[in-house]
């Protein structure tokens, strides 16, 4: 951790770069760097296809077990809105997809479910709760009903869902 390396200080999140010049970071710079490798994957996908921007990376604020406090990234589909959270201190990713399922009677709509599937071989899921997700843009705060990681969505652009910190005036 480097609060512990800095105790007059309070917690400084370093930029990439700083992270690999000094060799040292804890959970926050790790996901930072994760996050902008995903980020620049998904930039020279989206150059060969500019039509097809299927993915976006951003990081995912909250409190894990055993770690409490932790950043996690997250890696959304924007076509499915399937999640994959990943523990950049120990590389682990977990797959979180939600399955829309309609239930309908002589082609009327009856009910509309949500399914969640994990993949069996994903280990368990640390992370217990999301309050807030970064982008570069943007901040975002979760104003859903709940924090569970495994049931809120992911779709930072939905206002009914998340609360961007920055208007348009304030950019």
């Amino acid at each position: 951790e480097d609060n512990m390396a800095f105790q007059d200080l309070p917690d400084m999140w370093c930029t990439s770069q700083e992270f690999l010049d000094i060799c040292a970071g804890d959970y926050e710079e790790h996901a930072i760097l994760l996050c902008n490798y995903f980020n620049y994957i998904d930039a020279i996908q989206n150059a060969n296809s500019p039509d097809k921007k299927e993915y976006e990376s951003f990081l995912a604020i909250g409190k894990g077990v055993p770690e409490g406090r932790t950043v996690y990234v997250c890696r959304r589909n924007k076509a499915t809105n399937h999640v994959e959270l990943w523990n950049s201190i120990k590389g682990e990713g977990y797959f979180f997809g939600h399955e829309k399922e309609v239930s309908k009677c002589l082609g009327v709509t009856i009910s509309q479910t949500s399914k969640l599937d994990i993949r069996m071989s994903d280990p368990t899921c640390q992370l217990k709760s999301v309050g807030v997700c970064v982008t570069a843009d943007n901040v975002y705060c979760n104003k859903q009903g709940s924090d569970d990681p495994s049931i809120i969505s992911f779709d930072i652009h939905d206002k009914g869902k998340w609360e961007p910190f920055l208007n348009e005036q304030s950019k």
